[in-house]
């Protein structure tokens, strides 16, 4: 498939003179070269500067994606895709470049260190998409880390593969993270099992009954956080263990 990378045009052009082209991977062409880091980025970062007439904010989310911070905002516009993207394409700092196929347009830039992205479709009030910002570097490597803090109670041979944290917009010091990661360790499950099991009770977790007849799954309490966890075995002597987490 080919990857497209096009500068977004000043003015756009409306209707079929859009063209049509194929997403699929090429939304993953937008950050291809870019590894992210995880520097703060602000939960409270403002979209302010890309209100435009008739755009009305709607759902937000904050999240980690592999400690990356990333920023999302859902939106409706009363006119067409294209009358929004005509908007944007004022606003180069943001986007420079444009990905459209039938009925779906997306618009991305670099802004200081920042990748930013709208993904915007037609509805049948006009157009709803979601607008994005994430920090970005070329000099990182986030794969392979070792665990946060919070997991502790892993092997020492652990290594983060994947995490993901849906972060609560609620107003500071209330609960509201859930998580789901996954972890390579150099030990068979069942090792990975009973050693989790040992340092997750010295830890103050309480086991619950939910899978306690299922191999290799275990649910656990402390207080007002819950795990729930799962070890697979792999070749070689390693396992993958699954955690999902609410806190």
């Amino acid at each position: 498939m080919k990857i497209l990378s096009l500068r977004l045009p000043r003015p756009i052009r409306t209707g079929k003179s859009l063209g049509r082209r194929t997403l699929g991977t090429c939304l993953m062409s937008l950050g291809c070269g870019w590894p992210v880091y995880a520097d703060a980025l602000s939960a409270s970062a403002s979209f302010s500067e890309l209100d435009v007439p008739g755009l009305q904010w709607t759902a937000s989310q904050s999240m980690l994606l592999s400690d990356v911070p990333l920023r999302v905002r859902a939106f409706s516009f009363p006119g067409e895709p294209a009358q929004l993207a005509q908007l944007y394409s004022g606003k180069p700092a943001y986007f420079q470049r444009i990905l459209v196929s039938t009925g779906r347009i997306v618009l991305s830039g670099l802004r200081n260190g920042e990748h930013w992205l709208a993904d915007m479709h037609p509805t049948a009030t006009g157009t709803g998409g979601k607008l994005s910002v994430m920090r970005v570097a070329r000099d990182q490597d986030a794969s392979h880390r070792d665990p946060p803090l919070f997991f502790r109670w892993l092997p020492a041979q652990a290594r983060a593969l994947f995490s993901r944290q849906d972060l609560s917009d609620a107003s500071s010091g209330k609960d509201g993270v859930v998580g789901q990661h996954v972890f390579r360790v150099a030990m068979p499950g069942p090792d990975v099992t009973a050693y989790v099991r040992r340092q997750l009770r010295s830890d103050g977790w309480l086991e619950e009954p939910v899978y306690a007849d299922m191999a290799g799954h275990s649910s656990w309490r402390r207080k007002a956080s819950r795990l729930a966890l799962f070890s697979s075995q792999e070749p070689g002597g390693k396992s993958s263990l699954y955690v999902h987490h609410v806190k």
